[in-house]
């Protein structure tokens, strides 16, 4: 039995090799790379020029920067600073938290939409998604992939084990995009993508059981591997609160767009979180405010310690 599952899985991974390098010698055909660059280039155009004039300079470099990833350094100096002091660069990038945000928001669709047409609904939205933000993005590549595979497991009905997910994921990118492979933004982005998982499972997932507490541990993790001198939780907080409104009602306003509905409100509440991210950050560049975030940081610590010996305590009465 045991050497029958071995021949299976060789069987299907012989398969998958031979369908990625087909798709490897096609895409990368003068024609078919000539029609994906003219759609990546049009989805792009489109999308930019609608940022563009919908916002100011400053705005409009920084949505387009958190929504499809424009280079970190075409950002005004003082923000760009800002979140590098902050360490939150990785914020202005794209990153798999982005493709995250979308399945979350399709999976608010479960109980409407019938199951296989969500789930191509969602594979036609994570393309569209990944042609918008280009084909040398590594973690959008690595993202995507993941979300495909997810995607196909639910319309098979068969679930694929995570391991088994990051392979293919490898795989795919070794030979699809082998230069994407170890650069460090691929690494980071498949190592953060594993520590997600472990955080979903015990005796982690029972640790941090709130969206706070992950926030502070992906805080200390971040300001250790990129070294932050001004590491700022409250900085951190704030964008992890705001970015998935600006990211829902930006897209929501384009999208209504193409039906020529204007919806002024949107933009007024984007361009209000906006501008209040560029003057908080601002303001926590002095001296007190650094201070003072320290110690509520200290103090989210503290009780978040306190909450965890009481629930060590509880649980030992209600065992013994």
């Amino acid at each position: 039995m045991r050497d029958l599952l071995i021949r299976l899985n060789l069987k299907n991974l012989v398969s998958l090799l031979v369908i990625l390098v087909l798709l490897r010698l096609t895409i990368h055909s003068q024609e078919v790379k000539s029609i994906l660059s003219d759609i990546q280039q049009i989805l792009y155009l489109t999308f930019y020029s609608f940022i563009d004039k919908t916002f100011k300079d400053n705005q409009s470099l920084f949505i387009a920067s958190i929504l499809i990833g424009i280079t970190n350094q075409n950002l005004p100096k003082d923000i760009y600073t800002s979140f590098k002091r902050f360490n939150l660069l990785h914020a202005i990038s794209i990153s798999g938290a982005n493709f995250s945000l979308i399945q979350s928001l399709l999976d608010k669709f479960n109980y409407i939409i019938n199951k296989r047409i969500l789930v191509f609904l969602s594979l036609i939205i994570f393309t569209l998604y990944f042609f918008l933000i280009g084909f040398n993005n590594a973690p959008a590549l690595r993202a995507y992939t993941n979300s495909s595979i997810n995607n196909y497991s639910k319309l098979v009905g068969r679930p694929i084990k995570f391991h088994r997910t990051v392979v293919i994921t490898v795989l795919v990118t070794l030979i699809l995009r082998p230069e994407l492979l170890f650069t460090n933004s691929f690494l980071l982005s498949q190592g953060f993508a594993i520590f997600y998982h472990l955080l979903g499972q015990k005796p982690l997932s029972t640790l941090f059981n709130s969206e706070l507490k992950r926030i502070l541990l992906i805080f200390l993790i971040t300001t250790t591997i990129f070294n932050s001198q001004s590491p700022d939780f409250l900085a951190n907080l704030l964008f992890s609160i705001l970015y998935p409104l600006i990211f829902v009602f930006t897209f929501l306003h384009f999208i209504l767009s193409f039906f020529s509905i204007s919806f002024d409100l949107l933009v007024n509440m984007i361009t209000l979180m906006v501008d209040f991210i560029f003057k908080y950050f601002k303001e926590l560049e002095s001296l007190y405010n650094s201070q003072l975030q320290i110690i509520i940081f200290l103090a989210i610590l503290a009780l978040i310690f306190k909450s965890q010996i009481r629930l060590k305590s509880y649980e030992y009465q209600k065992f013994n």
